[in-house]
């Protein structure tokens, strides 16, 4: 049985917080939760996927870009866990590691206008511990505990999912018996970069948008990459974020936030506003709570 604690922080609370002309200060990160503070330490996984979508089709997969997200996400999320005196057993990225339903395949460049072409998933994985295109095993493992983290941040949504129990389990051994960690703690984000024209039309606008329009609410579920379908599509990121208990093998905490801005833009993750929403709960103190009151009086 899993023991799930979510917590969903509304799209509209998130934009309104990050468009306050006077931007709230970190969070201070003085407590955490008692599973990330084990010995053992804390795997740190992160997979970023970011689309270019393209007028008149022809839409495809950004690696550099998604790889700045990702590195400058780590970068943050490595310090707060670095100020909470938190053990990091392994630091790994992704590029478009969750699996995206059945394809095998996917288009994708290594940055905007370049020479598209069909490649298989990851588009790109590091580690700090092994060369992943030598250890297939352990790749593989690390892009299950995504897709299953993807899955079920901050949804009850059992439709559509890809990944069993007995799937991420076995995953679970793996990651363990490579890093030696207790936990691990997953930041994954995907966005889609819209051309000039595509934001006329559409506009930003949409994803600030109330709770009842599908996509527009935190947490996508099994579906997750239809966040890259035609009719689907947002400009921004979203992130999703998740502590999943090696020792028990149970996804223990998760949340998810939407943050507006073209995510291919490298500037708009250097902010670090989105992780203090996403994380607030389970790395910082009960300031968190009153930084949130304090910011939406504005």
């Amino acid at each position: 049985m899993i023991r799930l604690r979510t917590t969903l922080l509304p799209s509209f609370l998130a934009g309104s917080l990050l468009a306050c002309t006077a931007a709230p200060p970190s969070s201070t990160v003085v407590t955490h939760d008692p599973t990330l503070g084990r010995s053992e330490g804390v795997a740190l996984l992160i997979d970023v996927c970011l689309q270019r979508d393209g007028i008149g089709g022809g839409d495809y997969f950004i690696i550099g870009e998604s790889k700045k997200g990702a590195d400058i996400s780590q970068q943050q999320l490595r310090g707060y866990l670095w100020d909470s005196g938190i053990r990091i057993r392994e630091q790994a990225t992704l590029v478009c590691g969750a699996r995206h339903g059945d394809a095998t395949q996917i288009p994708a460049a290594r940055g905007i206008g370049e020479t598209v072409s069909e490649q298989r998933q990851p588009l790109s994985a590091d580690s700090q511990l092994v060369r992943l295109i030598d250890d297939q095993e352990y790749s593989d493992a690390l892009a299950v505990i995504s897709s299953y983290a993807f899955e079920r941040a901050a949804s009850e949504e059992d439709s559509g999912r890809q990944i069993s129990e007995a799937m991420f389990q076995s995953a679970g051994r793996i990651v363990r018996d490579r890093t030696n960690a207790s936990s691990v703690l997953f930041l994954g984000a995907l966005g889609t970069s819209r051309s000039g024209a595509l934001n006329t039309v559409t506009g930003i606008g949409r994803f600030l948008v109330g709770m009842g329009t599908g996509l527009a609410t935190a947490g996508l579920g099994g579906d997750y990459y239809a966040i890259f379908v035609p009719g689907g599509k947002i400009s921004g990121r979203l992130y999703e974020g998740a502590l999943i208990d090696l020792d028990s093998g149970e996804l223990a905490w998760s949340n998810a936030v939407k943050v507006p801005g073209n995510p291919a833009k490298e500037d708009n993750w250097e902010s670090n506003q989105p992780l203090d929403l996403l994380f607030h709960e389970l790395l910082f103190q009960s300031k968190g709570q009153e930084l949130l009151k304090s910011t939406t009086q504005e």
